[in-house]
């Protein structure tokens, strides 16, 4: 969020002057107050030309008005014409080159054109006219935030608070570069201090449920998405987040309702996708795939819409459609471990179990680190009594979940791999077994001449030894 330093006109009261003025060449240097009253009320209202008519009348007659070039750039900025504000901008900076709200507008206006290190420059120029102006500080952080360079953000959001202790948003966006640093807990901190010095911004809340998700307590994220809905009820992000949320709990029916309430303020292709997902979940798969569709009429390569259309069409039996939608995901991403994956579970659902571990030995090739790819492909040399090629797959995918800290499924896999360990022990017995069975005779039925010789051994007495 960019605060302007000239643009907190919502003080300002319309004036029943304004009725009394008629005609433009009516104006004299007595009436400029009148039309800049007048602009400021038309900016106020959102009537942006209006106000650039306004604040052009002035200029007219009094063309040495700083404060009045200003007005009308921040009516172009409105309009989203950046490149007119500045020049008003740099008009008013020419006319006074003390006044540090210009460059401080005129940076953000650089800000948005993308012309980053302009509006360093327009920022350090505020700074050296006021040291202590906390909205310079506070918007050249959001531009080091832009360019990456974090500690320098947070930097300037600490100075910017200094300065101003009730700039609130500065916690939330010093809270943002925080976990950006893997500084969890103090980004919460700040997102919680935000909110003690206002309990309305949705915002404070909005980054600490963001925060809290990422930090893996779901449920503590939904009640602040929750409080974020409350204050800014048309946020279709707040919605995606807490369906994420849901669907991180497992609660997919309430998932679906929350991406439903984000498509209703923005169909996004994302949203469409992951309202498919929970569909699956709920093996709801007719419903998933009108989802996955959606996605790809907004976004025809969207490679990952294509493989959970396919694992949804497997799942409802249409095997082929399932393959042909993994390989065009496939065509559209050559690295879509995703697609190989799927792909390779089908091929073992059709009974082609080489096919199988083929797809997924390529996964693995793109992506070492896919666990439930060595599952899969342990599960199914496990299906053949490669129970030591099985053993190593698991090993592999349990070491993995164990540095992602997924404990729960790292034991189910250790418990298998000591299954196998067991099978395996009890297939090399059996191997044994097998291979001495012709061999596995006693003494006296050899003496009894029950076993016929044969070429590969010789049951007579060697000649000059004794039989023992």
């Amino acid at each position: 969020m960019k605060t302007l330093s000239l643009t907190h006109l919502t003080s300002l009261q319309p004036e029943t002057f304004i009725a009394e003025l008629r005609q433009p060449q009516q104006l004299g240097t007595e009436y400029a107050e009148a039309y800049i009253e007048q602009g400021n009320e038309r900016l106020r209202v959102g009537d942006y030309q209006g106000a650039i008519e306004n604040y052009t009348q002035v200029l007219t007659f009094k063309p040495d008005q700083a404060i009045v070039y200003c007005f009308r750039g921040c009516a172009y900025a409105a309009l989203g014409d950046y490149q007119r504000a500045i020049e008003d901008y740099t008009e008013a900076i020419s006319l006074d080159p003390k006044f540090a709200a210009a460059y401080i507008d005129r940076g953000s206006f650089r800000d948005e054109l993308g012309d980053r290190q302009g509006a360093i420059a327009d920022y350090n120029h505020a700074l050296g006219i006021n040291q202590n102006h906390d909205l310079a500080y506070y918007n050249r952080g959001l531009v080091y935030s832009r360019l990456g360079q974090i500690d320098k953000a947070i930097n300037d959001y600490t100075q910017a608070i200094k300065f101003n202790p009730k700039l609130a948003q500065a916690y939330v966006n010093r809270g943002n570069g925080r976990v950006q640093l893997g500084d969890y807990q103090g980004a919460i901190d700040d997102c919680t201090q935000a909110i003690a010095i206002n309990p309305n911004l949705f915002e404070a809340y909005f980054s600490r449920g963001n925060i809290l998700i990422e930090t893996g307590d779901s449920q503590r994220a939904i009640i602040d998405y929750t409080q974020a809905l409350k204050i800014n009820p048309n946020h279709s992000e707040i919605y995606f987040n807490r369906g994420l949320a849901n669907g991180r709990l497992g609660n997919y029916r309430e998932a679906v309702k929350d991406y439903s309430e984000a498509l209703l303020i923005d169909p996004d292709f994302v949203t469409y996708y992951n309202r498919g997902n929970a569909y699956s979940k709920l093996g709801e798969y007719d419903q998933a795939i009108e989802n996955f569709n959606q996605a790809l009429e907004l976004n025809p390569n969207f490679a990952e819409a294509y493989v959970n259309r396919g694992n949804a069409r497997a799942a409802l039996g249409d095997y082929q459609g399932g393959i042909e939608d993994c390989n065009q995901a496939i065509s559209i991403n050559h690295n879509c471990f995703e697609a190989y994956g799927s792909r390779g579970d089908i091929r073992i659902e059709l009974g082609d179990a080489q096919g199988g571990i083929e797809d997924h030995t390529q996964a693995l090739l793109i992506e070492p680190n896919y666990w439930l790819s060595y599952c899969k492909r342990g599960a199914i040399r496990a299906d053949l009594e490669d129970y030591q090629g099985a053993i190593e797959d698991y090993d592999k995918a349990a070491k993995l979940l164990f540095e992602l800290g997924n404990i729960a499924e790292y034991q189910q896999v250790r418990d298998l791999i000591q299954e196998l360990e067991t099978n395996l022990k009890q297939h090399h017995y059996e191997k044994v077994l097998e291979s001495t069975k012709s061999l596995d005779y006693t003494l006296d039925e050899l003496l009894a001449g029950v076993i016929e010789s044969s070429e590969e051994i010789s049951w007579g007495k060697p000649e000059g030894q004794e039989i023992w």
